[in-house]
Protein backbone atom coordinates (compact mmCIF):
# COMPACT_ATOMS: atom_id res chain seq x y z
CA UNK A 1 0.00 0.00 0.00
CA UNK A 2 1.26 3.52 -1.26
CA UNK A 3 2.33 5.84 1.81
CA UNK A 4 0.49 9.14 1.85
CA UNK A 5 3.17 11.80 2.62
CA UNK A 6 2.35 15.27 4.01
CA UNK A 7 5.83 16.57 3.33
CA UNK A 8 6.70 16.20 -0.51
CA UNK A 9 9.93 14.97 -1.71
CA UNK A 10 10.31 16.77 -4.58
CA UNK A 11 12.12 20.17 -4.44
CA UNK A 12 9.07 21.80 -5.90
CA UNK A 13 7.14 20.24 -4.18
CA UNK A 14 9.01 21.63 -0.45
CA UNK A 15 8.83 25.02 -1.78
CA UNK A 16 5.74 25.26 -2.89
CA UNK A 17 4.09 24.42 0.45
CA UNK A 18 5.84 26.25 2.01
CA UNK A 19 4.66 29.64 0.50
CA UNK A 20 1.00 28.07 0.34
CA UNK A 21 1.41 28.01 4.00
CA UNK A 22 2.97 31.41 4.18
CA UNK A 23 0.43 32.71 2.46
CA UNK A 24 -2.38 30.68 3.96
CA UNK A 25 -0.89 31.95 7.36
CA UNK A 26 -0.75 35.62 6.32
CA UNK A 27 -3.78 36.41 5.00
CA UNK A 28 -5.71 34.24 7.95
CA UNK A 29 -3.56 36.35 10.41
CA UNK A 30 -4.93 39.90 8.29
CA UNK A 31 -8.33 38.25 8.24
CA UNK A 32 -8.21 37.61 12.17
CA UNK A 33 -7.09 41.00 12.64
CA UNK A 34 -9.59 42.56 10.45
CA UNK A 35 -12.46 40.95 11.76
CA UNK A 36 -11.50 42.54 15.19
CA UNK A 37 -11.93 46.03 13.69
CA UNK A 38 -13.57 46.16 11.06
CA UNK A 39 -15.93 48.81 9.86
CA UNK A 40 -18.66 49.74 7.82
CA UNK A 41 -17.71 51.15 4.37
CA UNK A 42 -20.66 53.29 4.01
CA UNK A 43 -20.97 56.83 1.47
CA UNK A 44 -22.12 60.06 2.82
CA UNK A 45 -25.22 59.38 1.01
CA UNK A 46 -26.45 56.50 2.59
CA UNK A 47 -25.86 57.28 6.07
CA UNK A 48 -27.87 60.69 5.40
CA UNK A 49 -30.92 58.62 3.82
CA UNK A 50 -30.86 55.90 6.55
CA UNK A 51 -30.48 58.86 9.44
CA UNK A 52 -33.17 60.58 8.07
CA UNK A 53 -35.56 57.88 7.88
CA UNK A 54 -34.63 56.78 11.06
CA UNK A 55 -35.51 60.39 12.28
CA UNK A 56 -38.77 60.23 10.33
CA UNK A 57 -39.83 57.14 12.34
CA UNK A 58 -38.87 58.15 15.54
CA UNK A 59 -41.58 60.87 14.87
CA UNK A 60 -44.21 59.68 13.40
CA UNK A 61 -44.30 56.40 16.04
CA UNK A 62 -44.11 58.95 18.61
CA UNK A 63 -47.07 61.10 17.37
CA UNK A 64 -49.18 57.71 16.78
CA UNK A 65 -51.24 55.67 19.36
CA UNK A 66 -49.39 52.85 21.16
CA UNK A 67 -52.03 50.69 19.27
CA UNK A 68 -51.29 51.93 15.70
CA UNK A 69 -47.31 51.70 16.10
CA UNK A 70 -46.90 48.12 15.09
CA UNK A 71 -49.29 49.00 11.97
CA UNK A 72 -46.85 52.32 11.12
CA UNK A 73 -43.50 50.44 11.98
CA UNK A 74 -44.78 47.88 9.30
CA UNK A 75 -45.53 50.13 6.56
CA UNK A 76 -42.53 52.03 7.49
CA UNK A 77 -40.12 49.19 6.67
CA UNK A 78 -38.73 48.45 3.24
CA UNK A 79 -36.21 45.87 1.91
CA UNK A 80 -33.38 47.78 3.42
CA UNK A 81 -34.37 49.21 6.21
CA UNK A 82 -36.74 47.09 8.58
CA UNK A 83 -38.53 48.34 11.08
CA UNK A 84 -40.77 47.49 14.35
CA UNK A 85 -41.70 48.45 17.41
CA UNK A 86 -42.75 46.83 20.71
CA UNK A 87 -43.87 47.84 23.93
CA UNK A 88 -41.45 47.83 27.10
CA UNK A 89 -43.01 48.28 30.44
CA UNK A 90 -40.01 48.46 33.49
CA UNK A 91 -38.60 45.06 34.42
CA UNK A 92 -40.47 43.49 31.23
CA UNK A 93 -38.03 41.28 28.98
CA UNK A 94 -39.15 39.78 25.64
CA UNK A 95 -38.46 36.08 25.34
CA UNK A 96 -39.65 35.35 22.16
CA UNK A 97 -38.27 36.03 18.65
CA UNK A 98 -39.75 38.62 16.77
CA UNK A 99 -40.02 38.46 12.59
CA UNK A 100 -39.09 41.74 11.26
CA UNK A 101 -39.63 41.57 7.48
CA UNK A 102 -37.32 38.96 6.48
CA UNK A 103 -35.58 39.07 9.53
CA UNK A 104 -35.64 37.01 12.69
CA UNK A 105 -34.20 38.57 15.86
CA UNK A 106 -33.56 37.26 19.31
CA UNK A 107 -36.06 38.60 21.58
CA UNK A 108 -32.92 39.91 23.74
CA UNK A 109 -32.33 41.90 20.31
CA UNK A 110 -35.05 44.14 21.37
CA UNK A 111 -33.15 45.38 24.38
CA UNK A 112 -29.54 46.10 22.98
CA UNK A 113 -26.93 47.10 25.41
CA UNK A 114 -25.43 50.43 24.66
CA UNK A 115 -23.14 50.11 21.57
CA UNK A 116 -19.18 48.12 22.39
CA UNK A 117 -16.91 50.94 23.12
CA UNK A 118 -14.42 48.32 21.99
CA UNK A 119 -16.23 47.76 18.21
CA UNK A 120 -14.75 50.78 16.38
CA UNK A 121 -16.61 50.06 13.26
CA UNK A 122 -20.15 50.64 15.45
CA UNK A 123 -18.72 53.34 17.37
CA UNK A 124 -18.10 54.68 13.84
CA UNK A 125 -21.56 54.32 12.65
CA UNK A 126 -23.37 55.23 15.57
CA UNK A 127 -21.12 58.81 14.99
CA UNK A 128 -22.19 59.21 11.51
CA UNK A 129 -26.25 58.36 12.13
CA UNK A 130 -25.96 61.35 14.93
CA UNK A 131 -23.87 63.57 13.02
CA UNK A 132 -26.76 63.48 9.96
CA UNK A 133 -29.72 63.72 12.44
CA UNK A 134 -29.61 65.68 15.82
CA UNK A 135 -32.46 64.27 16.85
CA UNK A 136 -30.89 60.70 17.07
CA UNK A 137 -28.57 62.00 19.68
CA UNK A 138 -31.31 61.72 22.61
CA UNK A 139 -32.85 58.39 21.74
CA UNK A 140 -31.04 56.31 23.42
CA UNK A 141 -29.17 54.77 20.05
CA UNK A 142 -27.92 51.48 20.42
CA UNK A 143 -25.97 49.39 17.36
CA UNK A 144 -24.90 46.05 17.28
CA UNK A 145 -23.80 43.43 14.49
CA UNK A 146 -26.46 41.08 12.92
CA UNK A 147 -26.27 38.04 10.85
CA UNK A 148 -24.03 37.37 7.83
CA UNK A 149 -25.19 35.98 4.10
CA UNK A 150 -24.06 32.50 2.98
CA UNK A 151 -20.81 33.17 2.01
CA UNK A 152 -20.54 35.87 4.86
CA UNK A 153 -19.85 38.83 2.73
CA UNK A 154 -22.28 40.93 4.28
CA UNK A 155 -23.31 41.75 7.49
CA UNK A 156 -26.81 43.53 8.64
CA UNK A 157 -26.41 46.06 10.98
CA UNK A 158 -29.38 45.96 13.55
CA UNK A 159 -29.78 49.09 16.65
CA UNK A 160 -32.94 50.30 18.85
CA UNK A 161 -34.19 53.73 19.91
CA UNK A 162 -36.43 54.58 23.22
CA UNK A 163 -39.23 55.90 22.76
CA UNK A 164 -40.12 58.14 25.92
CA UNK A 165 -43.82 57.64 27.64
CA UNK A 166 -45.02 58.92 30.81
CA UNK A 167 -43.80 58.71 34.48
CA UNK A 168 -45.73 56.59 37.04
CA UNK A 169 -46.51 57.35 40.55
CA UNK A 170 -44.26 54.75 41.45
CA UNK A 171 -41.49 56.74 39.87
CA UNK A 172 -40.39 54.56 36.86
CA UNK A 173 -40.32 55.67 32.75
CA UNK A 174 -42.46 53.44 31.05
CA UNK A 175 -41.16 53.50 26.91
CA UNK A 176 -41.27 51.78 23.79
CA UNK A 177 -38.49 50.33 21.92
CA UNK A 178 -38.11 50.68 18.29
CA UNK A 179 -35.60 48.22 16.71
CA UNK A 180 -34.60 48.21 13.11
CA UNK A 181 -31.89 46.15 10.97
CA UNK A 182 -30.21 47.29 7.49
CA UNK A 183 -27.85 45.88 5.47
CA UNK A 184 -27.25 48.83 2.84
CA UNK A 185 -25.06 51.10 5.10
CA UNK A 186 -22.33 48.77 3.66
CA UNK A 187 -20.64 45.36 2.95
CA UNK A 188 -17.71 43.57 5.57
CA UNK A 189 -15.51 40.94 4.17
CA UNK A 190 -16.45 39.26 7.67
CA UNK A 191 -14.85 36.19 8.72
CA UNK A 192 -15.49 33.27 6.54
CA UNK A 193 -15.68 36.12 3.57
CA UNK A 194 -12.17 37.17 4.62
CA UNK A 195 -11.18 33.54 4.47
CA UNK A 196 -12.63 32.81 1.17
CA UNK A 197 -11.11 35.84 -0.29
CA UNK A 198 -7.85 34.70 1.57
CA UNK A 199 -7.96 31.34 -0.40
CA UNK A 200 -9.01 32.66 -3.83
CA UNK A 201 -6.23 35.37 -3.33
CA UNK A 202 -3.57 32.74 -1.92
CA UNK A 203 -4.38 30.27 -4.75
CA UNK A 204 -3.59 33.03 -7.11
CA UNK A 205 -0.13 33.56 -5.56
CA UNK A 206 0.20 30.10 -5.54
CA UNK A 207 0.36 29.46 -8.90
CA UNK A 208 2.36 32.31 -9.72
CA UNK A 209 5.09 30.89 -7.09
CA UNK A 210 4.60 27.48 -8.66
CA UNK A 211 5.38 28.97 -12.09
CA UNK A 212 8.33 30.63 -10.80
CA UNK A 213 9.64 27.71 -8.38
CA UNK A 214 9.43 25.37 -11.56
CA UNK A 215 12.44 27.40 -13.22
CA UNK A 216 14.58 25.99 -10.23
CA UNK A 217 13.32 22.41 -10.78
CA UNK A 218 13.32 22.03 -14.58
CA UNK A 219 17.56 22.72 -14.54
CA UNK A 220 17.60 20.05 -11.24
CA UNK A 221 15.32 17.41 -13.93
CA UNK A 222 17.30 17.62 -16.70
CA UNK A 223 20.31 17.07 -14.52
CA UNK A 224 18.59 14.08 -12.61
CA UNK A 225 17.91 12.69 -16.24
CA UNK A 226 21.40 13.55 -17.39
CA UNK A 227 23.00 11.25 -14.48
CA UNK A 228 20.66 8.53 -14.85
CA UNK A 229 21.50 8.34 -18.51
CA UNK A 230 25.23 7.76 -17.67
CA UNK A 231 26.27 4.04 -18.94
CA UNK A 232 23.53 3.81 -21.22
CA UNK A 233 24.19 5.08 -24.10
CA UNK A 234 26.87 7.99 -25.38
CA UNK A 235 27.02 11.00 -22.87
CA UNK A 236 24.98 13.77 -23.12
CA UNK A 237 25.66 17.73 -22.38
CA UNK A 238 23.09 19.63 -20.94
CA UNK A 239 23.06 23.42 -21.11
CA UNK A 240 22.99 24.90 -17.51
CA UNK A 241 20.87 26.81 -16.88
CA UNK A 242 18.58 27.73 -13.87
CA UNK A 243 20.08 30.03 -10.46
CA UNK A 244 23.83 30.62 -10.55
CA UNK A 245 24.53 27.39 -8.01
CA UNK A 246 22.61 25.05 -10.29
CA UNK A 247 24.18 26.33 -13.54
CA UNK A 248 27.64 25.72 -11.60
CA UNK A 249 26.14 22.31 -10.90
CA UNK A 250 25.40 21.78 -14.61
CA UNK A 251 28.91 22.53 -15.58
CA UNK A 252 30.90 20.96 -13.05
CA UNK A 253 28.31 17.58 -13.55
CA UNK A 254 29.45 18.02 -17.47
CA UNK A 255 32.90 18.00 -16.84
CA UNK A 256 33.30 15.06 -14.64
CA UNK A 257 31.14 13.60 -17.41
CA UNK A 258 33.50 14.21 -20.02
CA UNK A 259 36.37 12.91 -18.35
CA UNK A 260 34.75 9.97 -17.36
CA UNK A 261 33.86 9.60 -21.28
CA UNK A 262 37.43 9.85 -21.95
CA UNK A 263 38.36 7.34 -19.43
CA UNK A 264 36.57 4.87 -20.64
CA UNK A 265 36.45 5.17 -24.15
CA UNK A 266 40.10 5.24 -23.49
CA UNK A 267 40.19 1.64 -21.48
CA UNK A 268 37.81 0.43 -23.90
CA UNK A 269 39.65 0.96 -26.94
CA UNK A 270 42.95 -0.26 -25.63
CA UNK A 271 41.27 -3.61 -24.61
CA UNK A 272 39.25 -3.82 -28.22
CA UNK A 273 42.59 -3.26 -29.32
CA UNK A 274 44.38 -5.92 -27.62
CA UNK A 275 41.96 -8.25 -28.34
CA UNK A 276 41.43 -7.55 -32.19
CA UNK A 277 45.40 -8.26 -32.98
CA UNK A 278 44.84 -11.64 -31.29
CA UNK A 279 42.54 -12.99 -33.67
CA UNK A 280 45.46 -12.37 -36.32
CA UNK A 281 47.98 -14.84 -34.52
CA UNK A 282 45.31 -17.54 -33.82
CA UNK A 283 44.23 -17.74 -37.60
CA UNK A 284 48.22 -18.24 -38.15
CA UNK A 285 48.21 -20.74 -35.42
CA UNK A 286 45.61 -22.78 -37.27
CA UNK A 287 46.68 -22.13 -40.28
CA UNK A 288 50.02 -23.95 -38.81
CA UNK A 289 48.20 -26.56 -37.39
CA UNK A 290 46.56 -27.70 -40.12
CA UNK A 291 50.09 -29.10 -41.49
CA UNK A 292 50.70 -31.28 -38.75
CA UNK A 293 50.77 -35.22 -39.19
CA UNK A 294 49.96 -35.91 -35.72
CA UNK A 295 45.80 -35.69 -35.60
CA UNK A 296 45.23 -36.23 -31.95
CA UNK A 297 47.67 -33.21 -31.06
CA UNK A 298 46.17 -30.99 -34.08
CA UNK A 299 42.42 -31.35 -32.93
CA UNK A 300 44.07 -30.62 -29.64
CA UNK A 301 45.25 -27.27 -30.84
CA UNK A 302 42.53 -26.52 -32.87
CA UNK A 303 40.05 -26.81 -29.88
CA UNK A 304 42.56 -24.29 -27.83
CA UNK A 305 42.36 -22.23 -30.56
CA UNK A 306 38.62 -22.15 -30.50
CA UNK A 307 38.57 -21.36 -26.76
CA UNK A 308 40.67 -17.99 -27.54
CA UNK A 309 38.57 -17.08 -30.51
CA UNK A 310 35.31 -17.62 -27.86
CA UNK A 311 37.00 -15.84 -25.59
CA UNK A 312 38.40 -13.00 -27.67
CA UNK A 313 35.12 -12.73 -29.53
CA UNK A 314 33.56 -12.58 -25.78
CA UNK A 315 35.83 -9.33 -24.91
CA UNK A 316 34.91 -7.75 -28.08
CA UNK A 317 30.77 -7.99 -28.07
CA UNK A 318 31.08 -6.98 -24.07
CA UNK A 319 33.40 -3.95 -24.67
CA UNK A 320 31.33 -2.93 -27.69
CA UNK A 321 27.94 -2.81 -25.20
CA UNK A 322 28.59 0.64 -24.20
CA UNK A 323 29.01 2.13 -28.28
CA UNK A 324 26.01 -0.37 -29.73
CA UNK A 325 24.86 1.50 -32.07
CA UNK A 326 21.72 0.16 -32.73
CA UNK A 327 18.40 1.93 -32.42
CA UNK A 328 15.56 0.73 -30.25
CA UNK A 329 12.66 -0.03 -32.10
CA UNK A 330 9.43 -2.15 -31.39
CA UNK A 331 9.90 -5.43 -30.94
CA UNK A 332 7.83 -8.77 -30.11
CA UNK A 333 9.58 -10.58 -27.24
CA UNK A 334 7.19 -13.39 -27.22
CA UNK A 335 8.28 -14.35 -30.71
CA UNK A 336 12.26 -13.98 -29.80
CA UNK A 337 11.44 -16.40 -26.95
CA UNK A 338 9.16 -18.98 -28.68
CA UNK A 339 12.04 -18.79 -31.84
CA UNK A 340 14.81 -19.01 -29.68
CA UNK A 341 13.00 -22.18 -27.78
CA UNK A 342 11.86 -24.06 -31.23
CA UNK A 343 15.55 -23.86 -32.05
CA UNK A 344 16.70 -25.40 -28.86
CA UNK A 345 14.02 -28.05 -29.38
CA UNK A 346 15.13 -28.53 -32.89
CA UNK A 347 18.37 -29.36 -31.76
CA UNK A 348 17.04 -32.03 -29.61
CA UNK A 349 16.95 -30.28 -26.04
CA UNK A 350 14.67 -29.60 -23.44
CA UNK A 351 13.03 -25.82 -23.52
CA UNK A 352 9.24 -24.94 -22.91
CA UNK A 353 7.76 -21.08 -23.24
CA UNK A 354 4.43 -20.22 -21.53
CA UNK A 355 3.42 -16.81 -21.49
CA UNK A 356 1.31 -14.44 -24.36
CA UNK A 357 1.38 -15.21 -28.16
CA UNK A 358 2.84 -11.46 -28.72
CA UNK A 359 4.67 -8.78 -26.35
CA UNK A 360 5.71 -5.67 -28.22
CA UNK A 361 8.32 -3.75 -26.58
CA UNK A 362 10.76 -1.05 -27.62
CA UNK A 363 13.96 -2.34 -27.13
CA UNK A 364 16.87 -2.97 -29.29
CA UNK A 365 16.21 -6.51 -30.47
CA UNK A 366 19.76 -7.64 -32.04
CA UNK A 367 20.77 -7.23 -28.19
CA UNK A 368 17.93 -8.22 -26.45
CA UNK A 369 18.27 -11.37 -28.55
CA UNK A 370 21.75 -12.22 -27.22
CA UNK A 371 20.73 -11.98 -23.79
CA UNK A 372 17.89 -14.01 -23.93
CA UNK A 373 20.22 -16.79 -26.24
CA UNK A 374 22.97 -16.02 -23.73
CA UNK A 375 20.65 -17.08 -20.62
CA UNK A 376 18.76 -20.15 -22.33
CA UNK A 377 21.84 -21.22 -23.39
CA UNK A 378 23.98 -21.42 -20.30
CA UNK A 379 19.98 -22.62 -18.74
CA UNK A 380 20.79 -25.65 -21.39
CA UNK A 381 25.11 -26.06 -21.12
CA UNK A 382 24.38 -26.98 -17.32
CA UNK A 383 21.47 -28.55 -17.05
CA UNK A 384 19.09 -30.68 -18.42
CA UNK A 385 16.03 -28.17 -19.25
CA UNK A 386 15.28 -24.62 -19.56
CA UNK A 387 11.83 -23.41 -18.61
CA UNK A 388 11.02 -19.91 -20.57
CA UNK A 389 8.30 -17.65 -18.80
CA UNK A 390 6.69 -14.14 -19.85
CA UNK A 391 4.18 -11.57 -18.21
CA UNK A 392 3.43 -8.56 -17.98
CA UNK A 393 1.84 -6.21 -15.03
CA UNK A 394 0.80 -2.89 -14.65
CA UNK A 395 3.97 -1.43 -14.58
CA UNK A 396 6.88 -4.00 -15.94
CA UNK A 397 7.27 -7.34 -18.34
CA UNK A 398 9.28 -9.77 -16.85
CA UNK A 399 10.57 -12.62 -18.26
CA UNK A 400 11.70 -15.88 -16.11
CA UNK A 401 14.60 -18.61 -17.79
CA UNK A 402 15.00 -21.34 -15.31
CA UNK A 403 16.76 -24.92 -15.34
CA UNK A 404 16.90 -27.95 -12.90
CA UNK A 405 20.68 -27.60 -12.50
CA UNK A 406 22.78 -27.45 -9.97
CA UNK A 407 22.48 -23.70 -9.14
CA UNK A 408 24.69 -21.61 -7.67
CA UNK A 409 26.24 -20.54 -3.87
CA UNK A 410 24.13 -18.26 -2.26
CA UNK A 411 27.54 -16.21 -1.89
CA UNK A 412 27.92 -15.92 -5.16
CA UNK A 413 25.16 -14.69 -7.10
CA UNK A 414 25.90 -11.09 -7.55
CA UNK A 415 29.68 -11.61 -7.82
CA UNK A 416 28.67 -14.35 -11.51
CA UNK A 417 27.17 -11.03 -12.90
CA UNK A 418 30.53 -9.14 -12.49
CA UNK A 419 33.11 -9.31 -16.39
CA UNK A 420 35.19 -11.89 -16.22
CA UNK A 421 33.73 -14.26 -12.86
CA UNK A 422 33.31 -17.69 -13.04
CA UNK A 423 32.14 -20.08 -10.55
CA UNK A 424 33.53 -23.44 -10.93
CA UNK A 425 32.14 -25.43 -7.62
CA UNK A 426 29.52 -26.78 -9.72
CA UNK A 427 29.92 -25.87 -12.98
CA UNK A 428 33.15 -27.96 -14.99
CA UNK A 429 36.22 -26.25 -16.87
CA UNK A 430 35.35 -27.97 -19.62
CA UNK A 431 31.81 -25.23 -20.48
CA UNK A 432 34.91 -22.72 -21.66
CA UNK A 433 34.21 -19.36 -21.52
CA UNK A 434 36.07 -15.95 -19.76
CA UNK A 435 32.63 -15.32 -17.38
CA UNK A 436 31.73 -12.47 -19.66
CA UNK A 437 28.23 -13.80 -20.65
CA UNK A 438 25.91 -13.01 -18.08
CA UNK A 439 27.79 -9.82 -17.70
CA UNK A 440 27.03 -8.81 -20.87
CA UNK A 441 23.47 -10.29 -20.27
CA UNK A 442 23.23 -7.66 -17.47
CA UNK A 443 24.79 -5.05 -19.71
CA UNK A 444 21.75 -5.29 -22.23
CA UNK A 445 19.16 -5.14 -19.98
CA UNK A 446 20.32 -2.36 -18.06
CA UNK A 447 20.65 -0.08 -21.23
CA UNK A 448 16.81 -0.93 -21.50
CA UNK A 449 15.82 0.72 -18.25
CA UNK A 450 15.93 -2.80 -16.69
CA UNK A 451 17.23 -5.17 -14.31
CA UNK A 452 18.43 -9.14 -13.77
CA UNK A 453 18.80 -10.78 -10.64
CA UNK A 454 19.96 -14.94 -10.17
CA UNK A 455 18.20 -16.87 -7.47
CA UNK A 456 18.11 -20.32 -6.45
CA UNK A 457 14.80 -21.92 -6.74
CA UNK A 458 13.29 -24.18 -3.71
CA UNK A 459 13.12 -27.94 -6.02
CA UNK A 460 16.80 -27.23 -7.30
CA UNK A 461 18.07 -25.04 -10.62
CA UNK A 462 18.75 -21.30 -10.80
CA UNK A 463 15.83 -18.51 -12.04
CA UNK A 464 17.14 -15.71 -14.02
CA UNK A 465 14.72 -13.12 -13.37
CA UNK A 466 14.82 -9.76 -16.17
CA UNK A 467 12.15 -6.74 -15.20
CA UNK A 468 11.52 -3.86 -18.34
CA UNK A 469 9.83 -1.12 -17.38
CA UNK A 470 6.61 -1.08 -19.23
CA UNK A 471 5.88 2.07 -21.20
CA UNK A 472 2.64 2.25 -22.01
CA UNK A 473 3.18 4.53 -25.13
CA UNK A 474 5.49 2.01 -26.98
CA UNK A 475 4.81 -1.37 -25.31
CA UNK A 476 0.99 -3.57 -26.57
CA UNK A 477 0.82 -6.68 -24.72
CA UNK A 478 -1.96 -9.60 -26.36
CA UNK A 479 -2.60 -12.11 -23.97
CA UNK A 480 -3.64 -15.70 -25.79
CA UNK A 481 -7.17 -15.87 -26.35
Amino acid sequence: MKRFHLWPRGLIGRVTLVLLLATLLEFLGSTIVYEQTEIYYADDLAVQRVAERLALSYRVLMAAEEEERPALAKRLSSPDLQIGWFASGAGTSPTTPVQIGNLSLPGNALSLPPTSPRDAGLLRMQGLLINSQDLLENVELHLSRGGRNLIGTRRDLIGTMRLPGHVDKDGPRDSTIVFFATGVLGRLPGFYGGLLSAAILACCVLAAAAMLVRTLGLPLRTLAQAADAIGHGPPVQIKPSGPREVRQVAQAFNAMQTRISHLINDRTQALAAVSHDLRTPIQRLRLRASFLDDTEAQTAIEDDLDEMEAMVSSVLAFLAGDTDPEKRRPADLATMLETLVDDASDAGQLATYSGPEHCVHTVRPVAMKRAFANLIGNALKYASRADVTLFSTDHNIQILIEDNGPGIPEAELENVLEPFRRIEVSRNRDTGGMGLGLAIVRQIVEREGGTITLSNRTGGGLQAKIVLPLHPPQTKVQQTG
